[in-house]
């Protein structure tokens, strides 16, 4: 069961990093830097920002965000644990493919 996000919350499944640069270099797991995009799980669906501007959120949209952002969490949604980040909407950066 996906837990359903409130007060401009975001759950997002965030994209895997990167093991080999663009050059073919292989990075050690100590290099790797955390994903700063990822898909929509389970959103607030709109978002109302302090200047009344309101913000959609649609489950499988790609989202991108700064990498200090997000908190951490690990859910059991299918037989295996994976990691998900929970979001604020206002700091998200960007929603590709919106007008």
């Amino acid at each position: 069961m996906i837990p359903l996000m409130i007060n401009g919350r975001v759950l997002v499944k965030p994209d895997s990093p990167k093991k080999v640069t663009e050059g073919g270099i292989e990075l050690p797991d100590i290099s790797k830097d955390v994903p700063k995009s990822g898909i929509v799980i389970s959103s607030d669906y709109s978002y109302k920002d302090k200047d009344g501007a309101e913000y959609f959120f649609k489950e499988g949209s790609r989202v991108h965000f700064p990498s200090f952002c997000p908190l951490i969490i690990n859910l059991k949604l299918t037989e295996k644990e994976e990691e998900f980040y929970i979001i604020k909407c206002e700091d998200i950066l960007f929603v590709e493919g919106t007008p």
